[in-house]
């Protein structure tokens, strides 16, 4: 409510029956993710989106203003190009930051005697990102949440070019202090 979180529901956690707030003179955002689904004939009740109808003083709302996301090369170009004034992805943490919201950093790679750069595995959820999608010089790279269980993401070697490479997050919660490479992967419990 006026860019102030007042509740998230996630398919881990309680659906309130009701949210309070006071509404005096306010803008109410609601963010919802589609998550992509593939191969899933059934999904058990496992849909995205508001999924009821939404009331405001027992009056159903029904006019609405909606702003997607299109999370395709062109849109993460654009969002590049705009961000590149930007030199460092994230010095402190604050908690007065407004989420969601996009992030921009490079990686600088100088050509090594082989020519090839190894896989690497990317890893923002243990400096402290919590839930978004990470995108590699303007390709998805994956979804991340701190919840698991999967903590790193793959990045194969073939995404990567000697020079400045574009990363682009876009997190929904909470942003980190920092992005890690590593070399090995992080598949949580198994």
């Amino acid at each position: 409510m006026d860019q102030i979180p007042i509740a998230t529901i996630d398919l881990q956690s309680p659906i309130q029956d009701d949210i309070q707030f006071s509404i005096d003179d306010c803008r109410l955002d609601i963010l919802t993710e589609n998550s992509g689904r593939i191969n899933f004939s059934v999904l058990d009740g496992n849909h995205v989106g508001i999924g009821e109808t939404l009331y405001l003083n027992d009056k159903v709302l029904n006019v609405w203003n909606i702003q997607p996301l299109p999370m395709e090369p062109e849109f993460i170009s654009r969002i590049t190009k705009h961000m590149k004034k930007s030199k460092k992805l994230l010095v402190r943490t604050s908690e007065s930051r407004t989420y969601p919201m996009f992030f921009h950093s490079t990686l600088k790679l100088k050509p090594n005697t082989s020519g090839v750069f190894a896989d690497t595995f990317v890893d923002v959820i243990s400096n402290g990102f919590e839930k978004g999608v990470i995108f590699v010089n303007g390709l998805n790279l994956g979804r991340y949440w701190n919840k698991g269980p999967q903590k790193r993401l793959y990045l194969p070697a073939q995404w990567l070019h000697v020079g400045t490479n574009h990363i682009v997050i876009f997190e929904e919660k909470k942003a980190g202090s920092k992005i890690s490479f590593k070399s090995k992967p992080d598949l949580g419990p198994v």
